[in-house]
């Protein structure tokens, strides 16, 4: 009988619940379960959902999680312009005993900061509040503003080849408050010698290139030295606009200001690359017929002889039109012929001096 009453099981306790388990004592999340919400983490900044960003926080999302790409959630939410989400990651994380100038400093796989991308995605509000934070946390803003990528691009760079003209602007006013030379901040070439006036005129803003010239000028320095700056390639920011989508603008522009600083427009129209390409050719070469027309619009303008213009050789031998001809672009490759029917018939009709009937015939060219 005793044997039997040792044998019986001992009934086991109720499960209870307690409401004051302490953090430390509760079980810790899978490393599935916080990679989840690191990773929402991270597309919440980047998918612009802002209002899922504080409770991701809240629930234990890490804030100084990367990606595989080096980048922290920082980096998306500067990225979205989130001022509100900015302040709140900064702030749990000196919360967390740590130094907010780390995460604003922190660079992702290429060398860029916060600041790189709110610069480069046009986000003056948010590139305000990263530096004054920065600052704050005894930071030295002139630093920050100037820290280099792996490209050796700083965000004012940045946002100056994205015609981010804002961005530029609140970024310049930052760095002289610090005692900054505005001259010195523009004159910055990245790894492949490219000044920022030579990326800015690639973008659809001539205001940025403006603003470039302006605060170069005002700063001391010489406007021409800008517009006439070359890479290693020979080419000038005068070529690069030629070239690009909307560049009819921004040679409009500097040429305008190339006037203004006293430089020789003729120079700047006729300048060549290290192959010879003057700004037509590389108009032609990529098939920007506003350019070409403007380009020529403007040698007339100058006093130049366009046919000397339009018939100029690179080192490879190629004319303007042999350019358009070898890339495919018809439209282009057509407004060249019947430009060179037009200036015969000039030659023939009223002489070789004659630029007069020449533009008359040319804005019947391109109306055609």
């Amino acid at each position: 009988m005793q044997q039997r009453q040792m044998q019986k099981k001992i009934p086991a306790k109720p499960l209870t619940t307690r409401a004051d388990i302490l953090p430390s004592e509760k079980p810790a999340r899978s490393i599935i379960e916080q990679g989840r919400l690191d990773c929402d983490l991270l597309y919440a900044g980047r998918d612009r959902h802002n209002e899922n960003i504080g409770p991701l926080i809240k629930a234990g999302a890490d804030i100084f999680t990367k990606n595989t790409d080096g980048q922290t959630p920082l980096h998306w939410i500067a990225c979205g312009g989130y001022a509100d989400s900015c302040i709140l990651i900064m702030e749990e994380y000196r919360s967390a005993g740590k130094d907010p100038k780390e995460m604003i400093a922190a660079t992702d796989r290429d060398g860029l900061t916060p600041l790189h991308w709110a610069a480069k995605y046009g986000q003056p509000q948010i590139c305000e509040l990263l530096i004054s934070r920065y600052a704050k946390s005894g930071g030295k803003p002139k630093e920050l503003i100037d820290a280099k990528s792996k490209d050796g691009m700083s965000a004012f760079y940045l946002a100056a080849w994205g015609g981010q003209t804002e961005a530029c602007a609140i970024l310049l006013k930052e760095w002289k408050k610090a005692k900054g030379s505005a001259k010195e901040l523009i004159d910055a070439k990245d790894n492949n010698n490219m000044t920022l006036l030579s990326r800015a005129v690639c973008s659809e803003d001539p205001e940025t290139c403006a603003l470039l010239i302006r605060e170069y000028g005002e700063a001391g320095g010489d406007p021409k030295e800008l517009i006439f700056a070359k890479n290693d390639y020979g080419l000038t920011p005068f070529h690069l606009a030629a070239g690009s989508e909307r560049g009819a603008k921004n040679c409009i522009l500097l040429i305008r200001e190339c006037a203004k600083a006293g430089g020789d427009v003729k120079k700047l129209i006729t300048s060549t690359d290290n192959n010879g390409n003057t700004a037509l050719h590389s108009a032609a070469f990529f098939g920007k017929n506003d350019s070409c027309k403007l380009l020529i619009d403007e040698c007339t303008k100058a006093g130049l002889d366009p046919r000397e213009f339009i018939a100029a050789r690179n080192s490879n031998g190629d004319t303007v039109l042999s350019e358009a001809r070898k890339r495919k672009y018809t439209e282009t490759a057509r407004f060249f012929e019947l430009m060179d029917k037009q200036l015969q018939l000039i030659a023939a009709t009223v002489g070789d001096e004659s630029l007069v009937p020449f533009m008359a015939s040319f804005r019947q060219c391109i109306g055609q």
